[in-house]
């Protein structure tokens, strides 16, 4: 499969604080001169199934799913890529039971493997050696609850640089009634 056939779904935040985090996201960025990007929690990532697919499996989850809330529980980095500094968010049940339904709406591939529920400041080994300069300013989102009411596909993967990502569809998160 050719990267540029691999796709990611993100669940993305309420546009007030898609905003603040997008500042955020930048400011590290540019300190760090590493690739800015949207702030969104990656719910299933480097998938090869064919768009049309990922589409009416996004469609039928923004169709049932209202918007939710997630806890932030912590700033934390790590060594890996996209782990390298992020928001850690509480794994409670409409996160975790989103990711699930979509999971198994899906074909069995990559991108289902275990989810840690986060959303990255920055990538790679210059973003994950300014956590602890970021601390200072990024404490005050720690504790905090964020709303998430979009979800969206997204041509993006480990093989593909930052910046040529392309949101593909964007829905929002809805429940519609029974008719």
């Amino acid at each position: 499969m050719t990267p540029a056939a691999l796709h990611s779904i993100w669940l993305v935040p309420a546009a007030e604080e898609a905003r603040a985090l997008a500042a955020e996201i930048a400011r590290i960025a540019t300190r760090t001169g590493t690739a800015a990007f949207a702030p969104h929690v990656t719910l299933i990532g480097d998938n090869a199934a064919p768009l049309p697919r990922l589409e009416a499996a996004v469609d039928a989850l923004a169709r049932s799913t209202p918007p939710l809330t997630a806890r932030i529980t912590a700033l934390a980095g790590e060594t890996k890529r996209f782990r390298a500094l992020y928001l850690a968010l509480q794994p409670g049940p409409g996160l975790t039971g989103l990711r699930r339904a979509l999971a198994e709406s899906l074909p069995p591939e990559a991108g289902h493997g275990a989810f840690r529920p986060h959303l990255s400041l920055g990538y790679g080994p210059r973003a994950h050696a300014h956590r602890t300069a970021a601390a200072r300013g990024l404490a005050l989102w720690c504790g905090r609850s964020l709303r998430f009411d979009r979800v969206q596909i997204v041509r993006s993967a480990a093989t593909i640089p930052v910046a040529d990502w392309e949101i593909l569809d964007s829905r929002p998160l809805r429940r519609t009634p029974n008719l």
